[in-house]
Formats: C-alpha cells, sequence, structure tokens
C-alpha cells in the first residue's frame, strides 16, 4: 500500500533531521502496529501554497498511491490570502486529486490558523478544513493545530514549523492512529 503526504514545509519537515517529519514517523509507526508494507511518500516542498500543489497534482497522481494526506494552507494564511480564495483553491485542490475515476483516498489534514493573526478571522480560517471534510465527505485528521501551535516546547522559534518533539507528538497522537484506521479500511475492502 502506499500513501502520499502532499504538502508544503510542514510536510517536508522543514528545520528537523531527515527521518524526523511525519511521513517518516508515519511509516515507521504503521511497521510497528503491524503494517510493514505501507510505504508513505513525502511530497512536501517548503513554500508551497494551495495554488501551487495544484501544478503538482498530475505528478502525485502518476505514483498511483492508494491514500493521500493533504496538509497544506499555512503559507496562504501567512501570506495574506482571503478565507474565500483559500476555500476556492483547496476545494479545486480536493476535486482535482479525487475527481477521477479509481481516486485514492484523499484524508485531509487539519490546519488552524496561528493565534496572533493580524489580518481576517482566525475562526473563519479554522473552519475551512472541517466544511470541506464534511462537504466532500472526506475523513480529516489534526494536524496543524492550537494544541500544537501554542505549546512552545513542541514548535521552533518561528512558531510556524514543530520541532522534532512536535512531529513526534502530532504523529503518535493523531495522524498514526487516524492513519492507521484508515488503512485498515482500506486493505479490508481489497
Amino acid at each position: 500500500m502506499k500513501i502520499t503526504a502532499f504538502g508544503d514545509s510542514l510536510t517536508a519537515g522543514w528545520g528537523v533531521r531527515p527521518g524526523q517529519d511525519y511521513p517518516k514517523l508515519l511509516e515507521d509507526g504503521l511497521a510497528a502496529m503491524g503494517f510493514p508494507g505501507v510505504q508513505v511518500l513525502n511530497r512536501g516542498i517548503s513554500g508551497e501554497t494551495t495554488s501551487d500543489l495544484h501544478y503538482r497534482v498530475p505528478g502525485v497522481l502518476e505514483e498511483r498511491p492508494d491514500i493521500i494526506l493533504l496538509g497544506i494552507g499555512t503559507n496562504d494564511i501567512l501570506q495574506g490570502v482571503g478565507v474565500a480564495s483559500l476555500r476556492a483553491n483547496l476545494a479545486t485542490l480536493i476535486d482535482a486529486l479525487i475527481g477521477q475515476a479509481n481516486a485514492p483516498l484523499l484524508c485531509l489534514l487539519q490546519i488552524q490558523a496561528p493565534s496572533e493573526l493580524f489580518f481576517g478571522s482566525k475562526d473563519d480560517y479554522d473552519m475551512i478544513y472541517p466544511e470541506l471534510a464534511l462537504q466532500r465527505n472526506l475523513p480529516m485528521l489534526p494536524f496543524m493545530i492550537d494544541a500544537l501551535l501554542q505549546n512552545p516546547v513542541l514548535m521552533m522559534m518561528d512558531g510556524v514549523h514543530p520541532n522534532a518533539d512536535g512531529y513526534e507528538w502530532i504523529t503518535r497522537e493523531h495522524l498514526l492512529p487516524g492513519v492507521a484506521e484508515i488503512v485498515r479500511g482500506c486493505l479490508e475492502e481489497k
């Protein structure tokens, strides 16, 4: 089984050593849980926005993943992209990933806005992922959430990127249990 982690620097593991990013931690965690054949591909590129990811969709789909974990939007928020634009970009991206025959299962990784937002409403940004998950009937797992963002022990000094402990925490507490359940369901359907 192949899982593609698709996103920006938060997926790529900016600032941590190789192997400390969530895709590698997830792959190792799944193997330890009895899913040794699951490969997790890291397709994160630092600095990318929802608009940038549109251009990479064909390449990601050519790899024929069974599951795509989509975590994107932080750079949009930090660059001041409005709520409506971010929602529209993300919806278009979702539709491109699941809009063809034999589409992979798409799981959204929830992105919440930093609490020090100088424009717009944090609540409006924070509702984008849950609303789209509900509208498209997609699973959603907590990723860049307040419990992580507001814990300086788990974050780098920039307040945007998790440190090694932050990646370990979010993987152990949220991503691994949720993805293991999704993998189990996919294997049972085969």
